[in-house]
């Protein structure tokens, strides 16, 4: 088997034999002992290496010439014969169940070349027959589990026999068919009278098989009607409709030589349709009913798409000077109007088949009212006496709803005095004795302003008038502090005995004479409820002091 490298030599029959002989000739033949050729290369050897790459039939044999006699004899002729013997494997070709199974005999992978080789296959390694270097394995309810192949080189010499065949076998199996998927694109509303056109479309998973690609493409219509292929361009009919006013088309595929278990069916419904022109309607609101505002107009009752094939047209005309766009979405516009006025909107609606229809909405834009400001003063106290604190409460009410208040101020007969946050209400304490005007003035965010006052009078607060008197026992004085306040009331007393602050607050007092003995200087200060006061005083004495050491005390009788 090529390529061939081996090693020949001769024996001499006996030593003298050996040294008998001059240097040996070798010999080659390649027609079969026809002619020799000598092989000058290996003359004088005993052996000499073979070495052949190619196909054929070679005869060698050893000249041996007796040196003492010049004897001319020939070894026996060696025949070598070689031989291609190939790398056999089988490729078989991937098939569905229920077709023919195409196998292909190949030879280290590639075709093997027509008319050079000898081939037997056989379906059970018992029965061989002849054939060529592909085979097809007929379908069957059960396929051979294995595919046999034998093959040998037409080239190999006769004398090669059984040396240049060479066997392989490869194992067999059809898959199970799958079914396709199908889907479908296409209208889902056509008029009566006009083209419906759908679009098939399948997936096959059997597309890797060789009898995996043969596909049948069909659709049926309502009435009955079939159409081979992908794509279906068909009029609409009223037979073609179901009392719903549908009309079902269906679409399959599926392999063409094996359709009961390939098939699949997509079924889509088309809606029919009587074109009606819509009626539109336009709403419309504005934001506020003064100057400056918003409008903010809508339309509806129109859908684009309802009807393929039919498109809309829309015209807005209005005053463009006073009314300008700040948002468009289509049929949704915002305008924004500064001035007051009377407006007119129109729209114009219009379709494709030269139907139209006309709105237009009329609208009025008020001008803005004067801004109302009030101011509600409260006091501190009903005599307005002082110090006098006030409270005012604002009432702020803006002519526009879009309108805000920007800035607030407070005047005190004309001087600005600081204002908190909540500019609604605002302290203003301790006045004195004075003629007052309390003014505030109001600027909103549009530029409006308003302004209200109040004016009072702050008088002098009237010092209480108190008289203060006393009785006594034989073990207490009782002291009482009578005061009268013209503008108000009275809201402590402090009582000092001897200097020091005794806790009492009303305005009567007890003192024990046991426990104060010899001079008692009694002083009391009456506070009204301005802060203003009235001091009394008086001087008692009690018994002449003893060795009681005890600390003076008062008890404490209920406040006036």
């Amino acid at each position: 088997r090529i390529p061939l490298s081996t090693l020949v030599s001769f024996k001499s029959a006996s030593t003298a034999n050996s040294d008998a002989l001059a240097p040996t000739e070798w010999q080659q033949s390649s027609d079969n002992g026809q002619t020799w050729n000598m092989l000058s290369d290996m003359t004088g050897k005993r052996s000499v290496s073979i070495k052949k790459t190619e196909v054929g039939k070679w005869l060698y044999r050893a000249k041996m010439t007796n040196k003492f006699t010049s004897k001319v004899s020939y070894t026996d002729a060696l025949t070598v014969v070689t031989y291609k013997q190939p790398k056999l494997s089988i490729d078989v070709t991937d098939i569905l169940q229920g077709s023919d199974v195409p196998v292909t005999l190949l030879d280290n992978d590639e075709p093997i070349p027509a008319g050079t080789a000898e081939v037997l296959w056989s379906e059970d390694k018992v029965n061989w027959v002849q054939g060529d270097t592909t085979y097809t394995v007929a379908s069957a309810d059960t396929l051979p589990s294995t595919i046999y192949a034998r093959m040998r080189y037409l080239d190999s010499d006769e004398l090669a026999e059984e040396s240049s065949w060479k066997e392989t076998s490869a194992r067999l199996a059809a898959a199970k068919p799958k079914r396709l998927s199908v889907s479908v694109t296409g209208v889902s509303k056509v008029e009566v009278g006009q083209k419906v056109t759908l679009e098939g479309k399948f997936t096959n998973p059997n597309s890797k098989y060789q009898n995996g690609n043969n596909v049948v493409e069909e659709w049926k219509t309502p009435d009955g009607q079939t159409f081979k292929g992908s794509t279906l361009s068909v009029t609409l009919t009223e037979q073609m409709l179901d009392k719903q006013g549908y009309a079902a088309f269906e679409y399959s595929a599926w392999l063409a030589d094996n359709k009961e278990n390939t098939v699949s069916t997509r079924r889509v419904s088309v809606k029919s349709w009587v074109y009606k022109f819509p009626e539109m309607k336009i709403s419309s609101k504005l934001k506020y009913d003064m100057a400056p505002t918003t409008l903010r107009v809508a339309l509806s009752g129109i859908k684009d798409g309802d009807y393929p094939g039919v498109t809309y047209s829309r015209e807005w005309i209005y005053d463009k000077e006073n009314l300008v766009i700040t948002k468009d979405e289509g049929d949704t516009k915002e305008f924004t109007i500064e001035n007051p006025g009377k407006y007119t909107l129109m729209v114009v609606f219009k379709d494709n088949r030269n139907n139209e229809q006309r709105i237009e909405n009329t609208f009025v834009v008020d001008e803005q009212t004067p801004m109302n400001v009030e101011m509600t003063p409260k006091f501190s106290n009903k005599y307005m006496r002082a110090p006098l604190d006030v409270t005012l409460r604002s009432n702020i009410k803006l002519s526009h709803s879009a309108d805000s208040i920007d800035t607030v101020t407070y005047k005190v007969n004309g001087e600005v005095i600081p204002s908190g946050k909540n500019y609604w209400a605002q302290l203003i304490s301790g006045l004195k004795e004075k003629k007052y005007e309390i003014t505030i003035d109001v600027v909103s965010k549009l530029g409006q302003r308003g302004s209200a006052s109040v004016e009072f009078d702050v008088v002098k607060n009237a010092v209480p008038n108190c008289t203060l008197s006393y009785t006594e026992t034989n073990l207490s004085w009782s002291f009482t502090n009578k005061c009268d306040d013209t503008d108000g009331k009275m809201v402590r007393y402090e009582w000092f005995i001897n200097g020091e602050l005794r806790n009492v607050f009303g305005s009567t007092a007890t003192l024990s004479k046991n426990l104060n003995r010899g001079k008692q200087d009694i002083k009391v200060i009456a506070y009204d409820d301005s802060g203003d006061f009235a001091t009394q005083h008086v001087t008692v004495f009690g018994p002449a002091e003893e060795a009681s050491k005890s600390e003076n005390t008062v008890s404490i009788p209920s406040s006036e």
